[in-house]
């Protein structure tokens, strides 16, 4: 879905406590409804005047209650929308969201999540992964 949405931050929400560092988008019930289900990973993009396509990808959950968004606004924490290239909460931008299939975008949200925790772990897991797959083609090409 590529349409106009103001752009809050999660603390104008109130769900700043719950979402920091978790790398989730906030979208109106609405949104979720027609598009994706909670908590699936979607590819948040934006293409800045010079024409640079920037994307995040992110977990989609609803902000519903006392502050719920309304249609065509979506929240964002102050990381993502400074990646995105949002200068400023509260203000218009024109956003492509789109749901993206679970395993082939979970590197990309592992690798690129706002938690430097996260990170370091997703780094340290294909490093890992690196080493094995050489220390056992080598192996194997010893044994035979």
């Amino acid at each position: 879905m590529k349409d106009q949405f103001k752009v809050r931050s999660l603390v104008s929400i109130g769900t700043l406590d719950r979402d920091i560092d978790v790398g989730v988008i906030r979208v109106p019930g609405t949104f979720l409804r027609k598009f994706s289900k909670r908590n699936s990973l979607v590819r948040v993009s934006l293409t800045s005047e010079d024409g640079e396509k920037k994307s995040i990808v992110r977990i989609v959950r609803a902000a519903t209650g006392n502050h719920a968004l309304l249609k065509n606004e979506v929240a964002l924490q102050y990381d993502d929308r400074r990646e995105l290239g949002i200068k400023k909460a509260g203000t218009m931008h024109t956003l492509e969201i789109k749901t993206v299939n679970e395993w082939l975008a979970l590197p990309k949200f592992l690798l690129g999540h706002p938690s430097p925790l996260v990170r370091r772990e997703a780094v340290f897991a294909v490093s890992l992964m690196v080493v094995g797959a050489l220390v056992g083609f080598l192996a194997g090409l010893s044994v035979s």
